[in-house]
């Protein structure tokens, strides 16, 4: 009988044939089992339940072999009646390897279960990384892509596994000869003809896009300054703000900016 093992204790709820049979003392205690296996444990003090284990360390503790199977201590989301896919999955299938999976799910391969999108938040060989894929019917095989990926030194990739600075965005180039002061990389392919560009674009037909290149503990700084309106491009120092101007007509000007030629510098002077 469930509990007869129990000869201290009260206050004590068991669930099941010989459940709790392996139990000699308890207060306050859940067991739900059958005797061979206490499936179910709680303690009623602590306000703990715990899933395969008779340790409970936190309000839901669950045990279990890691392994990429259904007998790690692993969890998965469905839907009532929805579909027969589930929406969700949380995997621990060992240190170093555990992910939440957003309408994707594994049964020995990655499978999709919304041919919208699937997304997964991964730690694994030793990075934290975002991947995705989409267009894939319910119930098909998946192929990850990496969005993003952080390493250990806290360096973050976009476009790739392996940043070589701070902050690395690549579609693909394999970079090379990085001077080691480097802290943001923006890569194109490798290809021959590949054109990489950045933009740092303004709000509206008055606003500014403005790049700094200065020294982070005093008032010195240059810039270059796009001024929308006026369709021109200022060069600048924080005391000199508008040393030198190309204007939208072509007219460089050197200390002046209203330069009337191609070229014009302020006093004549050269």
């Amino acid at each position: 009988y469930a509990g007869t093992a129990v000869t201290t204790g009260s206050g004590n709820v068991f669930v099941g044939y010989k459940a709790g049979c392996a139990a000699t003392t308890g207060n306050c205690c859940l067991i739900i089992g059958n005797g061979t296996c206490d499936l179910i444990t709680g303690d009623f003090n602590g306000g703990k339940v715990g899933i395969g284990t008779s340790s409970q360390t936190a309000t839901l503790t669950l045990n279990g072999t890691y392994s990429s199977g259904a007998n790690g201590p692993n969890i998965e989301f469905f839907g009532t009646a929805t579909d027969a896919y589930p929406s969700m999955q949380i995997l621990n299938f060992s240190h170093d390897d555990q992910s939440i999976n957003f309408d994707n799910y594994y049964d020995g391969v990655w499978k999709s279960s919304d041919a919208g999108s699937n997304f997964q938040i991964r730690k694994g060989d030793d990075k934290l990384t975002l991947r995705y894929d989409s267009g894939i019917a319910a119930g098909s095989t998946l192929t990850w892509n990496t969005g993003f990926a952080m390493d250990t030194s806290g360096q973050i990739g976009i476009g790739t596994t392996a940043p070589v600075a701070a902050f690395h965005l690549n579609n693909g180039a394999s970079i090379t000869n990085l001077p080691a002061s480097t802290k943001a990389v923006f890569s194109n392919t490798s290809a021959a003809d590949a054109i990489t560009r950045v933009g740092i674009y303004a709000g509206g037909a008055s606003a500014y896009a403005v790049l700094d290149l200065g020294r982070n503990d005093a008032n010195c700084r240059s810039s270059l300054t796009y001024n929308t309106s006026a369709d021109s491009l200022t060069i600048g120092t924080a005391a000199a703000t508008s040393a030198a101007i190309i204007t939208t007509a072509g007219c460089f000007g050197i200390g002046t900016t209203t330069p009337g030629s191609t070229l014009e510098v302020a006093a004549g002077a050269i």
